[in-house]
């Protein structure tokens, strides 16, 4: 993040921080919604996505993502308004707040502004955030890690003059920040995207089927796409 980069827009990457935050706000797997192709919010806003004011986004491709969805499937397929409606759910500052503590630090100053009024931020779902490759690899490891954070270390060890290893100058700094449950559940609907299969057999249509036959081991992710994929 030097050279004043704040980063790149994350896109739907974010979803996962809204679903963990309602997995922790005690909504299950299965919480469903029947998703429209645009969906009206509580939020206000007057910009290009909004409908008499209100901040009103929509699916990407209606015909793969509308219909009643749960976590399993609406994170598969990556229905916006499915995980905007979580979002008013649970509370955009809960999702916010989720990522943040998995790692995401907000660089840019507008970004920086949006988290002040967390609540509001309707759109944090959907990754309109700059973040960074590092940042949000840390923050999905802490998923793979069952719910355990550890800052991002440049090096994985440090020789002396006699070769030997120089003890704590490389040791990660770790923490608990989510219980292995929600973790565990998070990773198991993080199964939909990339191709393979819940543990229920919930899974149903993915945005990266292909990875799973190209990694040809258990995988778990998700797919994100920025405003015209810049």
């Amino acid at each position: 993040g030097g050279g004043g980069l704040t980063g790149y827009q994350a896109g739907s990457t974010f979803k996962m921080f809204t679903m963990l935050a309602a997995l922790q706000n005690g909504m299950p797997l299965y919480t469903p919604f029947d998703a429209p192709s645009q969906l009206p919010t509580h939020w206000r806003d007057s910009g290009p996505n909004s409908c008499n004011g209100q901040y009103c986004p929509s699916n990407e491709n209606p015909s793969f993502m509308d219909g009643v969805r749960t976590m399993w499937d609406g994170f598969g397929r990556s229905v916006n308004t499915y995980f905007v409606h979580l979002e008013e759910q649970v509370g955009a500052d809960k999702a916010v707040a989720m990522a943040q503590k998995l790692g995401i630090t907000f660089r840019a100053p507008s970004d920086q502004q949006q988290v002040k009024d967390a609540v509001d931020w309707g759109s944090f779902t959907l990754g309109v955030a700059d973040t960074t490759p590092l940042d949000l690899a840390e923050a999905y490891a802490t998923v793979a890690a069952e719910g355990v954070h550890c800052a991002a270390l440049p090096v994985t060890a440090i020789y002396g003059v006699d070769h030997k290893k120089v003890p704590g100058v490389a040791d990660p700094t770790c923490g608990r920040v989510i219980s292995p449950e929600i973790a565990r559940a998070a990773t198991d609907a993080a199964r939909c995207p990339v191709g393979q299969q819940s543990t229920f057999g919930r899974c149903n249509g993915g945005t990266a089927t292909a990875v799973s036959g190209i990694v040809g081991r258990p995988v778990a992710g998700k797919t994100g796409s920025s405003q015209g994929n810049v």
